[in-house]
């Protein structure tokens, strides 16, 4: 499995100005990270693509809607920029990679599980 395999998902819950396969980068590497030190599962996959908040609407609470999608902004162009990515990696929280249940990681504020600035574009 892959990011990529959300394409569809990812298509219809993003805003127009974000890249598809930038979200399945996110995804991608959050799977991974999670995964780290034993076999990565569909579950890893799953759990990414509903924290960056492309699957299960529903649960989440506005405001984390909110700030995921800034987050989401924050790594525009991650999909071709190695350095972008690396930070992405570094961004995840003990908290997010220990987390076992995708409502209780959704209750929590983004700042707990993405540890990021923004960066204004041209600094």
């Amino acid at each position: 499995m892959r990011g990529s395999d959300f394409n569809r998902e990812i298509a219809s819950s993003v805003d127009s100005d974000e890249l598809v396969e930038d979200v399945a980068v996110m995804i991608d590497i959050v799977a991974s990270r999670r995964a780290e030190g034993r076999m990565l599962e569909e579950g890893d996959y799953f759990f990414a693509a509903s924290v960056i908040c492309i699957l299960l609407e529903p649960i989440k609470p506005d405001e984390y809607k909110k700030e995921i999608s800034k987050m989401r902004h924050a790594f525009k162009d991650i999909a071709n920029d190695k350095e972008k990515q690396d930070w992405f990696r570094y961004s995840l929280t003990n908290r997010l990679l220990q987390l076992d249940r995708i409502e209780e990681a959704v209750q929590q504020p983004v700042a707990e599980l993405f540890a990021y600035v923004y960066v204004a574009a041209g600094a």
